[in-house]
């Protein structure tokens, strides 16, 4: 089930091998941070999207309505268990309320991806956008599978970019992992505190460069401009992830 802890003036987008949201939680960090004195790369930070999400529960038709067309077409379904994703035989209890769609094996996304590419545009809201996790989970559900997160674009785009980003550092967490800490200007700390007023108790996704980082639940309004993402990265990802909002290397993940 989805918990969330309510903080101040502090985000931590957090969520277990990029598959259970934990919600909103403080953290304290334990050396000093990875970063760089120039000013984050424009082109990079463009790449980053803050989204709302559709709950399960609230797509279940559309869902089913792909399904169904692709059962008719006897292509991948049967290969795929592509039915799983809307029948919901391998997903946690509760899940309607999360934007969790389901799981696959890594090497079958491509062929959900022709699914949805082929299907999609008859039996999907307009403002939908189903996007993977950055990488395949580990250690829940099932090990090694990318999960399908149910986004929902603003006027065909996230609800906020990261260009206002204006600072980003890798800092080790008290658990060993490495987390990306945001810091937004004036401009971006006013949209962020709008934007999660307006999702209590709702999912907000974060999008790097095509794929979700994060999606954790909204707990109350965040205000101050910074944002913690938390996906228990390795050093080597949380520096390769800094480097590319920096402009200095291409992401890895």
């Amino acid at each position: 089930m989805l918990k969330s802890i309510r903080i101040s003036n502090f985000v931590c987008l957090a969520v277990l091998g990029l598959a259970v949201t934990v919600g909103f939680m403080a953290t304290s960090c334990l050396n000093k941070s990875y970063t760089y004195k120039d000013p984050v790369n424009q082109e990079a930070v463009k790449k980053i999207g803050f989204y709302e999400t559709y709950r399960v529960g609230e797509i279940l038709d559309s869902l089913r309505a792909l399904d169904q067309e692709a059962a008719k077409s006897g292509g991948f379904v049967d290969s795929l268990s592509f039915g799983k994703l809307t029948r919901f035989e391998d997903i946690a209890e509760g899940s309607v309320e999360s934007p969790a769609v389901g799981n696959v094996a890594p090497e079958d996304t491509a062929a959900v991806n022709t699914i949805i590419a082929q299907y999609g545009p008859k039996c999907l809201p307009a403002d939908l956008r189903l996007t993977w996790t950055a990488k395949p989970e580990i250690g829940y559900l099932q090990n090694g599978a990318c999960r399908l997160i149910a986004l929902r674009l603003t006027n065909g785009m996230p609800a906020m970019t990261g260009e206002t980003i204006i600072e980003a550092r890798a800092e080790l967490e008290q658990d060993g992992s490495y987390g990306i800490y945001l810091s937004l200007n004036d401009e971006g700390a006013r949209a962020f505190s709008v934007l999660t007023a307006q999702n209590v108790n709702r999912v907000l996704a974060i999008v790097v460069d095509g794929k979700v980082y994060s999606y954790p639940t909204v707990a109350t309004r965040i205000e101050g401009g910074r944002v913690m993402i938390s996906g228990y990265f390795t050093k080597e990802e949380a520096y390769n992830i800094i480097d590319f909002i920096y402009g200095k290397d291409n992401l890895k993940l």
